[in-house]
């Protein structure tokens, strides 16, 4: 077959290959490229096409996910990057090897917000820069690392301008807004397509930054959860999220990891991003709206749900590793008790604003009332303070559920059978946190 390049044909192209390539719509033949091949964005795990059948797309760089060596599959599709115009083909993929990709590889920002928390930044802060210019130097990639001081009304916003003026953007508040505010800031200033959002007080691996930023070739990837230890390395803190739909709830206090023997860059399935450590496609953030600030200290599940109702992916990559122990900010000002008031009240709402199947809703009002009758008997007097501070906003609630019901590409039922499927098919072993 004679190759031909087209006039304004990408870069990217020459790494594609066909088991039969058509002519373009002028005649000429497409060029392919030696080894490696790749996977389509638009093959969902299931195996099925999202949103029905998809008979073309527009190819671009970030269209591509790569897959296990030796994982084959072929689709029909139509391509038309920019001016090469192809009719619909037969392709057969295999897998790009790594070191092709040096072209499509993703810029990202590093998004940390802080509330008086100089001291954990000296700690950890050097190593988020020590994986910053590490991904820069393997990558040759933009990276950013962007700190939100969210009104903490100390010295930090001047102690990184003078230690960290040249590797570090500060941006400030001049109240406390909380942490959703702080995030919506960051992400809103990042000028890279994929953010990295972290604790202030997370630890991270030299080379955690790009098996995360790998998924997002896929355009249906919303967000990559990684791996987290405590401080010392020797205790598992969190993996990919496991979720059960229980008693009316999704329950989402089990984690998994691979098995000892699995690839560990198979295209593993989270339930939600931990907000401690996760990527997130700051486009797709920043279009549902972000954090919702209501939600604390949940909002990181509720962003993920809404995503994968949006027909979007959450991903865990266990390749990324950080060091973290929970709640060095929130420990030291707030009352744990009335954290857990705030988390069991707000997983109800959470439930209220984005449960639309029918049966799973009148399960959970059934749960609920249950609940109700028997709670004074146990004397669960926080279940109550939740449930009637919840009703308080129940016309916010109601926007939010109909908006969440508007914008529904995968029903609460699909979500689950998806997941479901998962879990029993992965190669994956349930860890306790």
């Amino acid at each position: 077959m004679t190759a031909t390049v087209l006039p304004g044909r990408p870069r990217w192209a020459r790494f594609l290959r066909a088991s039969s390539w058509p002519t373009s719509r002028n005649g000429a033949a497409i060029t392919a490229l030696p080894t490696g091949l790749i996977q389509p964005a638009f093959w969902s795990p299931t195996g099925k096409w999202p949103r029905g059948r998809i008979r073309s797309w527009t190819l671009h760089p970030q269209s591509f996910r790569s897959s296990a060596p030796g994982f084959h599959r072929t689709w029909t599709a139509g391509l038309s990057p920019s001016s090469l115009r192809v009719s619909c083909f037969h392709v057969s993929c295999v897998v790009l090897a790594r070191d092709r990709w040096h072209n499509l590889v993703m810029d990202v920002s590093i998004v940390i917000p802080t509330w008086k928390g100089r001291h954990l930044l000296e700690a950890y802060l050097p190593s988020v820069i020590s994986a910053t210019e590490f991904y820069r130097r393997r990558n040759g990639a933009q990276a950013e690392i962007l700190v939100v001081e969210d009104g903490g009304g100390d010295d930090t916003p001047d102690w990184l301008r003078s230690c960290y003026s040249g590797e570090v953007l500060t941006l400030e508040h001049k109240r406390n807004q909380g942490f959703a505010a702080a995030c919506q800031t960051g992400f809103l200033a990042a000028r890279c397509p994929v953010v990295l959002l972290l604790n202030n007080d997370v630890r991270l691996k030299e080379d955690c930054i790009e098996p995360l930023t790998e998924h997002f070739r896929d355009p249906l990837v919303f967000a990559v959860t990684g791996k987290i230890f405590n401080q010392n390395g020797d205790v598992f803190c969190n993996g990919g999220k496991v979720a059960r739909f229980r008693r009316g709830m999704w329950s989402t206090y089990e984690n998994y990891d691979l098995f000892p023997w699995a690839r560990p860059d198979l295209s593993l399935l989270s339930f939600s991003a931990v907000g401690a450590f996760s990527a997130f496609d700051r486009d797709k953030f920043l279009r549902i709206g972000g954090f919702d600030p209501l939600l604390f200290p949940v909002e990181d599940i509720e962003i993920s749900y809404r995503a994968w109702k949006r027909g979007w992916y959450v991903k865990y990559e266990p390749r990324s590793v950080a060091y973290h122990d929970a709640s060095q900010t929130i420990g030291r000002f707030f009352k744990r008790r009335t954290v857990e008031m705030l988390s069991r009240r707000n997983r109800i709402l959470f439930h209220w604003m984005l449960l639309h199947d029918p049966r799973m809703f009148w399960t959970h009002l059934l749960t609920l009332s249950g609940r109700f009758l028997i709670s004074w008997l146990l004397l669960d007097w926080r279940f109550y303070w939740g449930i009637f501070t919840g009703l308080r906003r129940l016309s916010y609630i109601r926007a939010k559920r109909r908006e969440n019901r508007r914008t529904m590409v995968r029903s609460d039922r699909e979500v689950l059978e998806l997941l479901e499927r998962f879990y029993s098919s992965a190669p994956i072993a349930l860890r306790k946190a």
